[in-house]
């Protein structure tokens, strides 16, 4: 039951990333520019997802707004998190705790996800 638990939690955090419809107002900002930065933020990690092999793929964690772990182009990296640097400077900072499960990414029909490490 409790691994059940945790497994649960950890596909929540994760879809926080994934899920199109979150954005900064439900993290508290509704200024207008967050909301944009955000989007951006957000656009630019599913853009950033696309890979050809396991090598390219790099787990990573942009804090909150914006997921506990994602599964990107290891590329894109330092361009998200520029982003993020400066979204996290213009808007609210906002708060969610993460558990910690062993994870890994890998390219999944020339996408980057996040799986968990069995090994």
């Amino acid at each position: 039951m409790i691994l059940r638990r945790f497994i649960v939690a950890i596909l929540l955090c994760a879809s926080v990333v994934q899920s199109p419809g979150f954005s900064a107002a439900q993290s508290g900002n509704e200024n207008p520019e967050c909301r944009t930065l955000s989007e951006g933020v957000e656009s630019a990690i599913n853009a950033a997802r696309g890979c050809a092999n396991d090598s390219e793929c790099k787990l990573v964690s942009f804090g909150c707004p914006f997921g506990c772990l994602t599964a990107i182009n290891a590329l894109k990296e330092e361009e998200i998190r520029e982003m993020v640097r400066k979204y996290n400077t213009k808007c609210s900072p906002c708060k969610y705790r993460c558990e910690a499960t062993p994870m890994r990414a890998v390219c999944l029909k020339s996408s980057c996800i996040a799986v968990e490490d069995k090994g």
